[in-house]
């Protein structure tokens, strides 16, 4: 056991060094601590700098973080944009895996290094097979239709869907009018 050391006086009331030579604190009385007499500033210019260093880091090594000249919601967490190879929110077990910044407006996810989804506010695009649930919608680029007769077919006037009709069996494609064979004739 060593000699009891005094506590500075900026420490405040709710810090003391114990009988080993450890920082005893009150979290209660000590924070937040307002540095008045400017104990912690950078060198450079003066703006204040603080390290925090944690867990067993080897004594060659230094981990930091910087912190703005402002108050900081440590609940909101702001990256880099990333890309599809180095995605900005990864694993560390698989870190060309994760979500990406693609372009302004545009969140992207990449797998292995390859980007297999993305969306913006007027586009969803998807790579390789898409299920949903246990039923195969895209697999290799090509549309797996939903299944209607004639009589269970959903009106025409939503221009763009297609689905597979079982009474002709033909896709029907709808132009948003009439549901419509791949030639063109009207179903």
């Amino acid at each position: 056991m060593g000699q009891l050391l005094q506590t500075p006086e900026w420490l405040g009331d709710g810090l003391k060094f114990d009988t080993d030579n450890r920082l005893d604190f009150d979290v209660d009385t000590v924070f937040p601590i307002v540095d008045t007499l400017n104990i912690v500033k950078d060198p450079d210019d003066a703006t204040k700098t603080m390290r925090i260093d944690v867990g067993a880091v080897a004594a060659a090594e230094n981990r930091v973080l910087t912190m703005p000249n402002r108050d900081v919601d440590l609940s909101v967490a702001v990256v880099d944009d990333g890309s599809e190879s180095t995605p900005s929110v990864r694993f560390n077990s698989d870190p060309d895996t994760g979500v990406f910044l693609k372009s302004a407006g545009v969140i992207a996810i990449s797998v292995a290094g390859n980007e297999v989804f993305s969306i913006s506010s007027s586009v969803t695009t998807l790579a390789g097979t898409i299920k949903v649930g246990s039923v195969t919608v895209v697999t290799g680029g090509i549309l797996v239709a939903r299944s209607f007769n004639d009589a269970g077919r959903p009106s025409a006037g939503t221009a763009g869907r297609v689905i597979f009709n079982t009474d002709d069996g033909q896709l029907n494609i709808d132009d948003g009018t009439n549901w419509t064979l791949p030639d063109g004739t009207t179903t």
